[in-house]
Parts: C-alpha cells; structure tokens; sequence
C-alpha cells in the first residue's frame, strides 16, 4: 500500500511532526511506500528524518511565512497544501491529510482529477472556533465586529470540509468525543507512540518537577510556577524545570520574579529529541497543567520514561493516567496539585514503583506499531 501524508509545515519538532514521521517510519517497516510531502521543514526535525528511515520526503521549499505575526501566516499553511497535490501520481495511493491541509482534501476529492482514498487527521476540533471562540471576541472589543462574522463562515466551512474524507482519525478518547461532538461524526483512534524507556533515578538532595511544553496560554504553565511557589511554602526542597519556548516566556519569566522564584525554575527554551531523554532522567516527577489537553504526548512521554505524573483532571492525559497508581489526577489549582506533589516528594519507594508501573503501561498500550496498524485497518475495512 501507498500512503502519502499531507503536512504543509514541519515547525519546531512538537508532537504533530513526530507523529508524520515516526507513524510513516513504522509503515515502512512494515513494507509499505510512505511518502511525505511538505513545503517547510524546521531544523530541529532534521535528526528524526535522519532516524527515519524508508520515507520519501518532498520539500518543495515554498515560502509561507509572509507576516511577523504567526497567526496571520496561518492561511498560507492551509491554502498552500493545494500546491502539494501534484505530486501525487500513485492513484491507488491512500492520502492522509494531517493539521492544516484539510483545504487540499477537500479540493484533491472535487476539484482535481485526482480519485484517491482520502482520510483526514483531526488532533482536535480548532480551538479559536468552538471553544475560545467567546474569549476572543470579548478580548478583542470593538473589533469583534469585523471577527464575528469571519469565525461563523469559517465554522460552517470548517464543518463542512470534515464531512469530505472517507474517515477521521484521531490520537485518543478524549479527541474523538471532541470530534463526534462538533462534527457529529466517529472518529478512528490511530495510538501515539513513545521514543522513551525506563530510567532508574537515583536519590537526590532536591525534588525536581519538570514539564515540557509549548510555552502558550492554554498550556498554563503559570499554574505550574504558582504550584512551584506552593510547594517552597510547603517546606519542601523542590526545584522547576519548564523546557520549550512560546509567546509567553516572556511573562512567566516576569511571574517567576515576581513570586520570588529565581534560582528555583529554571526555563531551558526548546530542547530536542537527543537532549529530551536526559531532561525526564533528571527529574522526580511529572507536571501537567495544560487546559483540556486533546492528548498529551510530554505526559505520555513522561510515563514511558518511568515518571509519575500529577495531572490536572481533565483532557486527554486523564486516559492515560490510572489515578493513584501510575500518578495522579487533580483539580487545576495550585494547592492539590502541589499536595499530590507533596506525597511523592517524601516518598521515593511511591515514585519508583509508580514509576515502573507507568513505563510497563506505555508499553503495552502504546506503540507506534499499534498506530501505524490501526491506520493500514482503517484503510483496509473501506475496501470491503
């Protein structure tokens, strides 16, 4: 079988980049031709592809980014994805279209000469649409005037447009009823899987909570900082580490000041893929703040690397996560999220045999074979 994957703009390596490639590495393994077609490629990617092999990757090179402004660039991801079509000659080829090349299905089916099997990716229903859609108008005053209008054209296209693949695909339970919720239509569960193994940690002075995470306003990383601050006010001996960038570094940074933090968080910026592995083995315990997270790979990735993870109760890390046995799952708020913290901090025969327990289940449930097997299945059951 031939799979093309559609994915306009490879950026900072984050989860959606790891998820193209390592899925179309493992169907390549099992002997099926994957090819993958992209205008932009960022270098923090490089290694992966390296890693990656038996893929055909097209880089046409296209320039998208016309703007400062990353939101206003976002177009050009979605409506430049037509200009990929071209390069697809295999007829009986299965095109899986990931993130922001939904346009380019929806023409590939009714506009092209094109008559290929079509599926189409969702990590989620857009955020700005469905579910921030009020905040944002309320934030942006008197301009939401001219926004209203646009956001309603853009749902029903949005709508409509995910009514044209043959199937929907998504990472987990907590996507696919997001999806059956806006959509009204089923989606097929395709497994993440984990690059990390299991590390014994060795005992330290100091307690230290990590999280890795695109530095943006839903990830709530100033939830983080503030259970950092509770915890020092706990008595406890307990160092932050928040690894990734993001518009809003800038103002954690500020609030770590402000909270009298310095010297206690420390913000690494991106890390990649080589570095990763020795970020979790450095640190005690896993902390996920991130607002209904659809799926939640640095916690995935954090279990499979035998960390205990206290998570906020909510969102797709909430499959995941077996509460009390593997980590913990807690309100949004600074006070039980550092008292879970709390009970791990002072017992490290908990952390280790949460710890393990964590790296076994990860391994038994999530794999990139068991992904790239879901996939070929949900191909394959369109034939019959």
């Amino acid at each position: 079988m031939h799979f093309y994957f559609i994915f306009p703009r490879f950026k900072l390596l984050s989860g959606a980049e790891r998820l193209v490639l390592r899925l179309g590495t493992q169907l390549a393994v099992m002997e099926h031709c994957v090819t993958v077609l992209c205008h932009q490629m960022h270098s923090s990617c490089r290694p992966l592809v390296a890693q990656s092999s038996g893929l055909d990757i097209i880089e046409t090179g296209r320039t998208l980014d016309r703007f400062s402004n990353r939101y206003l660039n976002a177009p050009f991801d979605y409506f430049s994805s037509v200009s990929l079509l071209h390069h697809i000659t295999d007829p009986d080829g299965v095109c899986v279209f990931f993130g922001p090349s939904l346009p380019a299905l929806v023409w590939l089916r009714y506009l092209s000469r094109h008559k290929n099997r079509c599926l189409y990716f969702c990590y989620e229903p857009p955020r700005f649409i469905y579910r921030d859609r009020a905040e944002i108008l309320r934030k942006t005053g008197w301009a939401s005037l001219f926004l209203r209008p646009g956001f309603v054209l853009y749902s029903v296209l949005d709508r409509a447009f995910v009514k044209v693949p043959e199937r929907v695909l998504t990472q987990g339970s907590f996507g696919r009823s997001e999806i059956e919720k806006v959509y009204g239509r089923a989606a097929t569960i395709i497994p993440h899987g984990s690059d990390f193994g299991y590390s014994d940690r060795p005992p330290r002075e100091s307690f230290t909570v990590l999280t890795v995470n695109y530095l943006h306003p839903r990830k709530r990383i100033d939830l983080f900082v503030r259970t950092v601050r509770r915890l020092l006010d706990m008595g406890l001996a307990v160092r932050g580490v928040v690894a990734g960038d993001g518009p809003e570094r800038r103002a954690l940074e500020e609030l770590t000041l402000t909270l009298g933090l310095t010297g206690f968080i420390r913000f690494t910026g991106f890390v990649g893929d080589a570095l990763l592995p020795a970020l979790y083995f450095e640190a005690d315990a896993y902390l996920h703040t991130a607002k209904l997270e659809s799926f939640g790979l640095s916690v995935l990735d954090a279990l499979a690397s035998g960390l205990p993870v206290v998570s906020v109760n909510e969102g797709g890390p909430t499959e995941m996560i077996v509460d009390r046995s593997i980590g913990y799952l807690a309100p949004a708020l600074p006070d039980d999220l550092a008292e879970r913290l709390l009970i791990l901090a002072g017992d490290p025969s908990l952390r280790s045999t949460m710890g393990r327990a964590a790296s076994a289940a990860v391994r038994e449930r999530y794999t990139w074979k068991a992904g790239a097997e879901a996939l070929v299945e949900s191909v394959t059951s369109l034939r019959v």
